[in-house]
């Protein structure tokens, strides 16, 4: 009796083969990857936006990294090819509320914390405690945890899932959007020199 050989899996062309480990870091002197299976670094070129050594850091998916700017937003960089991705602004999020000067400009940011009962509806949601004021870039310390994408964001169709404070909670945004899924109308504080008290939100 002949024997037949088992024939290999037919080809997925959709999926690709696992690009080769590197490791991502930064210097005063600009950003570089090292690539495990070669043993050497690579210098990348000049990047878009605010230096690398400047941001945070919050998460890497399909060869993207998270990052977020001293204005605590957070945009995705492509180290290797410079492209970059913004996602919505943190202003857009349920918890924060962007608290402008007499002049218009962005003085700071106050997060909320709400319990972690789903309201009948939004105006009976519970605050348990007084929002806390955040200066605008150590906000991302206090409120980022972590970041995943879905898929590789030049697709056009990835979602962000984001971890953050408070009590760890999750928020989604599709990547390119204008806000994140469920966002609200935000409040807008406006101060003035001479106020001793913020004026009252108004809805932007």
């Amino acid at each position: 009796m002949a024997r037949h050989s088992p024939r290999p899996p037919p080809p997925r062309p959709h999926l690709h083969p696992p690009a080769d480990p590197c490791l991502f870091y930064i210097s005063p002197a600009g950003a570089e990857l090292y690539s495990l299976a070669a043993g050497r670094s690579y210098r990348l070129p000049d990047l878009p936006g605010p230096p690398v050594a400047d941001r945070y850091i919050w998460g890497s998916s399909h060869d993207w990294l998270v990052t977020a700017d001293a204005r605590s937003d957070l945009q995705l960089l492509n180290p290797a090819t410079g492209e970059q991705i913004g996602l919505p602004p943190v202003a857009t999020m349920e918890h924060v509320t962007p608290v402008l000067d007499a002049a218009g400009e962005l003085s700071r940011y106050e997060l909320s914390f709400y319990d972690t009962t789903p309201p009948r509806k939004e105006t009976q949601r519970k605050e348990t405690q007084a929002p806390h004021p955040y200066e605008v870039g150590y906000l991302t310390e206090v409120l980022y945890l972590k970041v995943v994408l879905s898929c590789d964001p030049s697709r056009g169709d990835c979602i962000a899932m984001l971890i953050h404070n408070p009590m760890r909670q999750l928020s989604i945004a599709k990547v390119g959007a204008s806000g994140g899924t469920g966002s609200l109308p935000r409040k807008v504080i406006q101060t003035t020199p001479t106020a001793s008290t913020m004026a009252a939100p108004s809805t932007q």
